[in-house]
């Protein structure tokens, strides 16, 4: 049995303030979250830097604010002594500017990067949501239900290939 914690609109700090709503019967977290940290961030990419070294300097903040928050919830949750699998962010919704699919990277690298410091096979929502169809065409921030059934499909067979008695880092798509 699988419990859905998300609450639509929550970004990392959010989702720290609910881990409370985690069952004491879980066997098994799947934390896919930073997408809606990404969306907030949209209006900080629509300003006008005087200089690259300016516009990388408000790219490093908002990296370094999601990564501070992430880095939380991923200690927060590793505390509760379940395994525990992370899912990137994935950038190939449709109509999404190449531009903000490339600052997406900014969040996919600290998903990534706290993945392989704490030892979690990962998820990657990059390689399995990879056409249209897999996007809901009434928000396609969202996945459809043919793109939902295939991030199921691979998180089941991932939970299940994957040995959490190791603590290693390992991409499943």
């Amino acid at each position: 049995m699988a419990s859905l914690l998300a609450v639509d609109g929550d970004t990392a700090s959010m989702a720290l303030e609910r881990l409370s709503n985690i069952p004491n019967s879980t066997t098994h977290m799947v934390l896919s979250v930073g997408g809606n940290d990404a969306l907030n961030c949209l209006p900080s990419l629509e300003g006008s830097a005087t200089s690259l070294k300016q516009g990388l300097g408000w790219l490093c903040k908002i990296q370094t604010e999601f990564r501070a928050s992430y880095k939380a919830l991923i200690d927060a949750l590793q505390s509760r002594g379940k395994p525990l699998m992370v899912c990137t962010i994935y950038d190939r919704v449709p109509g999404m500017p190449k531009e903000l699919a490339t600052a997406l990277g900014l969040f996919n690298d600290v998903i990534l990067g706290e993945a392989i410091r704490h030892g979690l096979p990962v998820l990657d929502l990059r390689m399995i949501c990879t056409e249209p169809g897999d996007y809901s065409a009434v928000s396609p921030i969202e996945p459809s239900s043919l793109g939902g059934a295939k991030i199921a499909h691979s998180m089941v067979n991932a939970i299940a290939q994957h040995d959490f008695c190791e603590r290693r880092c390992v991409v499943y798509a």
